[in-house]
């Protein structure tokens, strides 16, 4: 009877081993096969309100002597905006401005005093980069898109290996009147 208890103790061990190897085999080709989809990380609370889908609007309006600047941004508050402001090229003074502004409730605005710069076109730029010379864009919006945009996504451009997204538009003041010209 103990050869018989062996034998079978030996049978079920065997098989017991068959399992965890064949079961391990599998697992392996599993893990191996490149049409098994990925994991999924758990996103943050950025990801979840705002992803890395970037999406910036342009509008630009003279009143006054003020040139007021400012869009939607899909960036989470405190997000810089970058911006720039070209003015006419017989400006009787340094017509050019450009700076950083913050979005606030997904809106971005500053309002620049033009009243010396005259008549003939205005040329307005925004938009948003992650790495900046000048300026250093929140630990949390670097950690969403990378030091230098590589994970935003959307109507993006790629400049000296930097991705931005970025807006821009042409106005004409002539005697008060502004016209709007959408590049």
């Amino acid at each position: 009877m103990g050869v018989g208890r062996s034998v079978a103790s030996v049978a079920i061990l065997a098989g017991i081993v068959a399992v965890v190897v064949v079961g391990g085999a599998i697992a392996l080709a599993v893990m191996q096969d490149d049409s098994a989809p990925e994991a999924m990380a758990t996103p943050t609370p950025a990801e979840v309100t705002h992803g890395t889908d970037v999406e910036l609007t342009l509008d630009a309006e003279l009143s006054g002597g003020r040139l007021a600047i400012g869009g939607v941004a899909t960036v989470p508050d405190g997000a810089l905006i970058s911006y720039e402001l070209e003015g006419p090229e017989d400006c009787p003074e340094d017509c050019h401005v450009e700076g950083r502004t913050p979005v606030r409730d997904g809106e971005y605005s500053v309002s620049i005093d033009v009243s010396g710069w005259g008549d003939g076109s205005y040329e307005v730029y925004a938009a948003f980069i992650t790495n900046m010379a000048d300026a250093t864009q929140p630990d949390a919006v670097l950690e969403l898109y990378g030091e230098s945009g590589e994970s935003m996504t959307g109507d993006t451009v790629v400049r000296d290996g930097v991705t931005i997204v970025e807006e821009a538009m042409t106005l004409t003041r002539d005697d008060d009147d502004v016209v709007a010209d959408d590049d």
